[in-house]
C-alpha cells in the first residue's frame, strides 16, 4: 500500500475513556456547581457536564472536575504507543467583572513519566471575560508515561463581584 511522500500505513485508533477512566468526587466551593458531570466522557460528543460559578466578590467559588485513568488496563490498550488525551469544550459564557490575565477557566493534564516525575501541562487557561467557541484540545502522552488525569475547572477571584462564568465539557477521548 502506498501512500505517496514517505507515508507509511498505519491506524489511528480512537477510544472513549468510559471503560478506562473515573471521576474523582471533588465538592464545589461557594457558589459553584457541577451538572450532568458523567456527560464529560460518556461516549457522546453532543451531550456536555458543566462547571458554572458566579462572581460574588468572594474568591472561594470554584467547580471542578477530574477523570483519572486507570494504569493498568491503559497500559494494555496502547502498550508501548504515544497517546493523544482529547477534550473538546467550550466557554459559552464568561462574564465575570474582575477583568486582568489570570486564567479562571482551565483544563489541565498531569501524569507520571517513564522516570516517575510528575508532569503537568495547561493547554487552555482562559481569563475572566473571555469566550471560546467549541474547540478541540490535545496533549500528547508520552510512552512509559501513567497515571494520569484530566482536570477541567473554573473560579472565581475577590475582584469578581458580578458575572458568571460556565465551561461545557462535550467529550474526552484517547486516540492511540
Amino acid at each position: 500500500m502506498k501512500i505517496g511522500g514517505g507515508g507509511q500505513p498505519g491506524r489511528i485508533n480512537t477510544f472513549s475513556v468510559v471503560p478506562y477512566a473515573s471521576f474523582q468526587s471533588i465538592t464545589p466551593g461557594g457558589n459553584g456547581s457541577k451538572t450532568n458531570e458523567s456527560f464529560m466522557a460518556d461516549g457522546n460528543f453532543d451531550s456536555h457536564g458543566d462547571l458554572t460559578v458566579s462572581g460574588n466578590g468572594s474568591a472561594a467559588n470554584s467547580a471542578q472536575s477530574s477523570i483519572s485513568f486507570n494504569p493498568t488496563q491503559l497500559l494494555a490498550l496502547r502498550g508501548n504507543l504515544p497517546m493523544s488525551v482529547n477534550v473538546i469544550y467550550d466557554i459559552p459564557v464568561n462574564s465575570l467583572n474582575g477583568g486582568g490575565s489570570t486564567a479562571l477557566a482551565i483544563i489541565g493534564v498531569s501524569y507520571t513519566d517513564s522516570t516517575g516525575h510528575n508532569q503537568q501541562t495547561f493547554p487552555v487557561q482562559v481569563p475572566a471575560g473571555q469566550t471560546q467557541a467549541r474547540t478541540n484540545v490535545a496533549v500528547s502522552i508520552p510512552v512509559g508515561a501513567t497515571n494520569f488525569s484530566i482536570n477541567a475547572s473554573v473560579q472565581t477571584r475577590a475582584i469578581d463581584t458580578a458575572g458568571v462564568l460556565t465551561m461545557r465539557v462535550y467529550e474526552v477521548w484517547v486516540m492511540v
